[in-house]
């Protein structure tokens, strides 16, 4: 919408390096709206709505190569809009924009998992067959995001969620998610000393500044997290249900956490069934039951072992431990459920009810 273009200045800014450049090269008037469609165009989009509907544009570490069909799509839009004339050198142009930039267009609910550098794969990739798709090399795909270029991510995303995308709020929670591995951890003492007006410097500000800056990110992620959440989004949902169970146990509030882990482990949430097993819910047999049906519907099985040995710390810390690399290990997992045998009826029913909940997880999208 103009609302979303008015709010935000990388797309318009973007739009408008691309209107001198078209223009340069071409003697024609552009106008800016026909400069939007045509860089949607270059996604292989055949309008711009088509691709704020449930993609973003970014920027990517490296330049992908145009597909043919992206190529069809704006050829095909240029003579549309009137630029037939210019059609050949305009398409250039744009494809060269897009090169220099390091353009993409990125499906919105693949943001979380490109941030955290799963490969750029063109999304209509059509494989032979399964063996083909297992032995594809990642070397063959572009890496994701540039994580230092994220201003039309970001207003692509603030747009989407706007307009009550469930994809978009879980993106931008995600990216606002505190970061684990920040190069300094802020102070809410130095914090707290400069909002009653100490005048600080060097070290001292760069804490307090450090915690304002964590708690506004806190204040965004939980934000975008509840919204996604209540616009039905299951990994949402989950990472709520999740978090609420662990604050819950801080707290001493055990009811709470196992209301908490039942909302998980509804959702699909493995761990989730395994501590209401053996922690909140032992005495309920049957019920216990239905986790572990509904585990091996989703390919983890709770009475298979999951113990695994990792490496304790070194270059390979918590990888699975290679006897070749060898130094210090753990073990971790559980050994595998074992509970008391139902009856004939009640495993019958349990097995129907694991089926129910399955199938209620799976149309939600795993």
């Amino acid at each position: 919408t103009s609302g979303d273009e008015d709010g935000f200045m990388a797309i318009k800014n973007l739009a408008y390096a691309t209107k001198q450049q078209l223009e340069s090269a071409t003697h024609l008037a552009f106008r800016h709206s026909h400069v939007i469609e045509l860089l949607a165009a270059s996604f292989g989009f055949k309008s711009s709505a088509a691709l704020t509907a449930n993609h973003v544009i970014v920027n990517l570490c490296n330049a992908v190569e145009p597909r043919p069909g992206d190529l069809l799509v704006l050829q095909s839009r240029l003579v549309a809009l009137g630029y037939q004339a210019a059609a050949d050198v305009a398409g250039s142009v744009l494809l060269q924009i897009i090169g220099e930039h390091r353009l993409g267009a990125a499906a919105i609910e693949r943001v979380p998992d490109l941030l955290d550098g799963a490969p750029w794969e063109p999304e209509n990739v059509e494989w032979e067959d399964e063996d083909d798709f297992e032995q594809a090399p990642y070397e063959d795909f572009t890496p994701a995001i540039d994580l230092d270029g994220v201003e039309l991510l970001m207003e692509g995303l603030e747009a989407a969620a706007r307009r009550g995308n469930a994809s978009a709020h879980f993106a931008l929670a995600h990216i606002y998610r505190r970061d684990e591995h920040s190069d300094l951890e802020g102070s809410e003492y130095w914090y707290s000393l400069l909002k009653q007006g100490r005048l600080l410097q060097g070290i001292e500000l760069e804490w307090a500044l450090a915690y304002e800056r964590e708690r506004m990110q806190a204040e965004r992620h939980a934000y975008h997290l509840a919204e996604a959440a209540k616009l039905g989004h299951r990994a949402a949902r989950l990472a709520r249900a999740v978090n609420g169970a662990h604050n819950a146990e801080s707290e001493e509030d055990f009811e709470e956490a196992k209301q908490c882990y039942l909302e998980a482990a509804e959702l699909g949430d493995v761990e989730a069934m395994l501590e209401l097993i053996e922690v909140y819910d032992q005495e309920n047999t049957k019920q216990n039951w239905i986790w572990v049906y509904l585990s091996a519907l989703l390919g983890e099985d709770l009475r298979e072992s999951s113990l695994r040995a990792y490496h304790d710390g070194g270059m390979f810390a918590d990888e699975d431990y290679d006897d070749d690399q060898g130094g210090p290990m753990y073990v971790a997992g559980h050994e595998g459920v074992e509970l008391e045998p139902l009856s004939a009826a009640d495993d019958a029913e349990a097995r129907r009810l694991a089926d129910e909940y399955f199938s209620r997880i799976d149309s939600a999208g795993r």
